[in-house]
């Protein structure tokens, strides 16, 4: 089961992302795809609020599909390299761009703090990263420079 957060305008989002990428060859298309993947996996992350962890550490790159369980234990630390490592894994096997690359978290309780439940987080995790990545995008932020210093 998935569930659809609206975190802002996509046409305007989508817009942003093509102008940034227009000249592109497909090589440096699909390294912008994966730093970009790494920067909103990051964003996600880091603005989950904590209280056991266990939100935190569910949030998970996969490609192809949605799993629908969190097999991870809870961990305050929201340990950020493990996941993008985990990521970079994941996303380093794509061949072509037509994956669909998922960042999914499938802890009960994630659509709450998304929506404002946490004190924490009152305006979430995912509304407010892309926010800041549409703002990056529009300043040329250098995505395939960001994930060749991950990878």
């Amino acid at each position: 089961m998935g569930v659809k957060i609206e975190f802002l305008n996509r046409k305007k989002f989508n817009r942003v992302i093509k102008k940034h990428v227009k000249d592109f060859t497909e090589k440096e298309l699909m390294l912008f795809v994966r730093g970009l993947t790494l920067k909103l996996l990051r964003g996600f992350v880091l603005r989950t609020p904590v209280d056991t962890g266990f939100a935190r550490n569910n949030w998970q790159v996969t490609r192809g599909s949605i799993g629908n369980d969190a097999p991870y234990p809870a961990n305050k630390s929201g340990d950020v390299a493990g996941r993008e490592l985990s990521a970079i894994n994941s996303i380093a096997r794509i061949q072509d761009l037509k994956t669909i690359i998922y960042i999914w978290n499938a802890v009960k309780y994630i659509v709450p703090l998304e929506t404002g439940h946490s004190r924490k987080a009152p305006e979430g995790m995912l509304r407010v990263t892309f926010a800041e990545i549409a703002s990056e995008l529009s300043s040329g932020y250098d995505f395939v420079g960001y994930y060749k210093a991950k990878s």
